[in-house]
């Protein structure tokens, strides 16, 4: 997980896009520091003169200025608060890319172990299977069988064997789902552990995980830290369309031979100018309300947001109360059909059950293992998406056990 994490696109497109907004963050507030400018020129100066004698000189001038912002109706200020507003939300966003890696990876992992599993299971009752039609067979021989009996043993091997290309064909898809998420090779199954339950991160009750989700969700800081970034622009727009700005400027001219005048001269000019612009169509007012609409349209975006948010925690907390009691009722069913198995093949063995029977048990008790590890599946699957839409999954709460 952690080589995923870091490898992937979109974590590193989010990673790239903060590192930019914290530059962002120190433009703006740079605007606060002081802005010097230099400027000079050299060159060839004749002036003419009716009544003075004609001037011929080498001119040169070297200008300094420097202009420092004093004042600006809270516009700098204002645009500062929204850039770290914006760093603090991209990061938000990257807290979400990363958990979307881990929770598509672990989910992806699950889906080829639980289907994994079940193909073992499938290819354990073709084993039995084969090993019962063997048997019908040399009871045939023997005259203690029928020709039907084979076919039944026959038919079902070729129903399990289209039941085993089938779990097949889902584990291929979910091998090519975990390559795509991973950008690498599947473990050998026998490799492969199960993700530990993290029932310590779940609270006890579905309103308290949604308070957590609301507090802790990436997704939904982000939506919120949007929401008040556009209403931070509104105060923005106000301060740069209806206020002017207040700037202390000191400027410094060095000049030689400059404007018919021989020999070297020198003026330092110390002043405070204000500078106010207003387009007359009035563009001024149309950006305040564009920013006002916009405010207007993330803050229900945001809305809903949550309750997309509810409602993703408790699809998840559902899934996860159904499905462990699902495994509860399986497992102990999976005890009743192995040994519902093992006792009507030893009454085959005497005689007193039919070979349908004994298919017919094969095939609850292959069932019956099919649906506990999709079952399993599903418990680790859901408490892992819960713990996403809580936002508290991180790498830390991942561990395992090697798969019996």
């Amino acid at each position: 997980l952690p080589s995923v994490v870091k490898n992937d696109d979109v974590v590193k497109a989010a990673e790239a896009e903060l590192a930019a907004k914290k530059q962002e963050e120190k433009v703006v507030f740079g605007q606060w520091y002081p802005t010097l400018a230099a400027s000079g020129s050299y060159g060839y100066e004749v002036q003419n003169g009716e009544t003075t004698e004609d001037v011929n000189l080498v001119s040169r001038d070297f200008n300094l200025s420097a202009t420092k912002l004093l004042w600006d109706f809270g516009n700098v200020n204002s645009q500062v608060k929204e850039k770290r507003m914006e760093v603090a939300e991209v990061a938000a966003r990257l807290k979400d890319a990363r958990q979307v890696i881990m929770r598509d990876t672990i989910l992806a992992y699950i889906n080829v172990m639980r289907f994994s599993q079940t193909i073992q299971s499938a290819e354990r009752a073709i084993a039995i299977i084969v090993e019962q039609g063997r048997l019908e067979k040399q009871r045939l021989k023997i005259g203690a069988g029928t020709s039907t009996d084979v076919l039944k043993a026959q038919s079902r091997l070729l129903t399990q064997e289209d039941t085993r290309v089938s779990l097949v064909k889902l584990l291929r898809t979910a091998q090519n789902a975990y390559r795509e998420t991973t950008k690498g090779d599947l473990p050998p199954l026998k490799n492969m552990i199960r993700p530990s339950l993290p029932i310590d991160l779940i609270p006890e009750t579905v309103e308290e995980a949604i308070k957590i989700a609301l507090r802790n969700n990436s997704l939904l800081l982000s939506g919120r830290l949007l929401s008040i970034i556009n209403r931070q622009k509104v105060s923005t727009a106000k301060s740069s369309g209806f206020f002017p700005k207040v700037e202390g400027v000191v400027e410094t001219k060095f000049k030689r031979d400059f404007s018919g005048t021989a020999g070297d001269k020198r003026e330092t000019i110390s002043k405070v100018q204000m500078s106010y612009s207003f387009n007359l169509g009035g563009t001024a007012v149309n950006t305040l309300r564009q920013n006002k609409e916009t405010a207007s349209q993330f803050l229900s975006t945001y809305a809903e947001t949550r309750n997309r948010t509810e409602e993703l925690v408790r699809n998840a907390w559902d899934k996860l109360q159904t499905s462990q009691e699902r495994v509860r009722v399986l497992t102990d069913g999976l005890a009743i059909h192995s040994k519902s198995l093992e006792l009507v093949q030893q009454d085959r063995k005497k005689g007193k059950a039919t070979v349908l029977e004994v298919l017919d048990a094969i095939a609850t008790l292959t069932t019956a293992e099919g649906s506990l590890a999709t079952e399993e599946g599903e418990v680790l699957s859901a408490a892992y998406e819960l713990l996403y839409a809580m936002g508290r999954l991180n790498l830390s709460v991942v561990g395992g056990v090697p798969l019996k």
